[in-house]
C-alpha cells in the first residue's frame, strides 16, 4: 500500500473504536452515519455522502473491513487505502472501521446520529439491526439503479459501461463558467479524465494544491474521453466524475472540457503553474508550455504513482469478479 504521509488534518479523521467518544464531544448536535466499503467513489455512495451533509452538520463513516473471499462485500483496495482516500473528502469528518469487537460500544459513543443509508439497504446491511436500534432515525434515500458497487463490477465485466448518468447527478448544478476576475498569483490548473478516482490521483492533486493558493481541476468531457479510451470508457458520466472531484479537499472549481487539450480552459484561467502528471515529454507539453507563457506561467510536473491508474483499477475488477 502507498505511504501518503497524510498531513494530520487527513489522518486524524482515521479513529480507533476507544476515540470515537472523545471525537463526538467536540462536534455539534447533528450528525449523519454512513456505511460502505467504499471500494470505489461511485454515484451511489457519493450520493449518500452529499445527503448526508445536507442533513446534518457533520459526517461519519463506518467502513466495512475487507472481506476476502466474500462476493457481496469483495474489495480489490485495502481498508487502510480506502481509509486514506475518505479521509481526503471534504464530506466526512471521521470514520471509523466496523463492525470490531466493539461495535455496540463504537455505535453508542456515536449517539446521537442519523443513518443515512439507501432504501434497499436498511434491511440488508451487516448490523443494520444493531444500527436500527441505536440511531435516532433512519433516513433512508431512493436508490439509484446501477449504481452499487456490485452492479458496477458486474457492468464492466459484460462492456455495458459507461454507467447511466443517475437523475440526482443531472439536477446538480451545472459547472461555472471559466470568467475569472484577475487571476490569483498562485492559481493552479491540473488537467485529466479522473475516471475511477484512486490513491494516485490523491497523490497528483495534493502536490499540485501544494504549488499555490488555489487550485482548478480540469476534466475531459464525455465525449473527449470516448474518443481515446473508447466505447466503453469513461465508466462515470462526467457529471458524477465532477461532483466526486469537488468532494475533494484543497480543490476550488472543476471544468470540463471538449477537446483532447484544455487549451480554451487554461487561457481563460491564466494560471501561473500548470501541472501535469507524468515525465517531461517535449512533444506532449508543448501546446500547453507556450500558451502559459503568455502570461508568465509555467509547467509543473508531478511523477504519477506506479501501478495506480482507472484502467489499472478496472483491469483488477475485471480479473477478481466472476460474471
Amino acid at each position: 500500500m502507498p505511504n501518503l504521509e497524510l498531513p494530520e488534518t487527513f489522518s486524524q479523521k482515521i479513529l480507533p473504536a476507544a476515540a470515537v467518544a472523545e471525537w463526538r464531544a467536540t462536534m455539534g448536535p447533528d450528525l449523519a452515519v454512513v456505511v460502505g466499503t467504499f471500494d470505489l467513489l461511485q454515484p451511489g455512495n457519493l450520493a449518500l455522502l452529499l445527503n448526508a451533509r445536507r442533513r446534518a452538520q457533520n459526517t461519519f463513516v463506518l467502513l466495512q473491513p475487507d472481506r476476502p473471499g466474500s462476493s457481496r462485500n469483495l474489495t480489490h483496495h485495502s481498508v487502510a487505502e480506502r481509509a486514506e482516500f475518505l479521509a481526503h473528502l471534504r464530506l466526512i469528518d471521521g470514520l471509523s472501521v466496523w463492525p470490531t469487537p466493539h461495535t455496540a460500544d463504537l455505535l453508542q459513543a456515536l449517539r446521537p446520529f442519523s443513518w443515512i443509508t439507501a432504501t434497499s439497504q436498511v434491511e440488508t446491511e451487516p448490523g443494520g439491526n444493531l444500527l436500527l436500534r441505536t440511531a435516532k432515525q433512519v433516513i433512508p434515500e431512493p436508490d439509484l439503479p446501477g449504481c452499487f458497487t456490485g452492479e458496477i463490477h458486474q457492468a464492466l465485466k459484460s462492456g455495458a459501461t459507461p454507467i447511466p448518468l443517475p437523475p440526482f447527478f443531472a439536477n446538480l448544478p451545472p459547472p461555472p463558467s471559466p470568467i475569472p476576475a484577475i487571476p490569483p498569483a498562485r492559481r493552479v490548473t491540473v488537467n485529466g479524465c479522473f475516471d475511477i478516482l484512486h490513491i494516485g490521483h490523491l497523490h497528483l492533486l495534493r502536490q499540485a494544491a501544494a504549488m499555490g493558493d488555489e487550485l482548478c481541476v480540469l476534466i475531459n468531457s464525455d465525449a473527449s474521453v470516448r474518443h481515446y479510451k473508447g466505447p466503453t470508457r469513461p465508466v462515470f458520466h462526467q457529471a458524477c466524475r465532477r461532483a466526486a472531484l469537488l468532494a475533494i479537499s484543497g480543490i476550488r472549481d472543476v471544468h470540463i472540457f471538449d477537446t483532447d487539450k484544455p487549451l480554451e480552459l487554461i487561457a481563460a484561467l491564466q494560471p501561473a503553474l500548470h501541472v501535469k502528471g507524468g515525465s517531461f515529454e517535449p512533444d506532449r507539453v508543448r501546446e500547453e508550455e507556450e500558451l502559459v507563457s503568455r502570461w508568465g506561467g509555467k509547467i509543473a510536473l508531478c511523477p504519477l504513482m506506479e501501478g495506480y491508474s482507472s484502467t489499472a483499477v478496472i483491469q483488477r475488477i475485471l480479473k477478481n469478479v466472476t460474471p
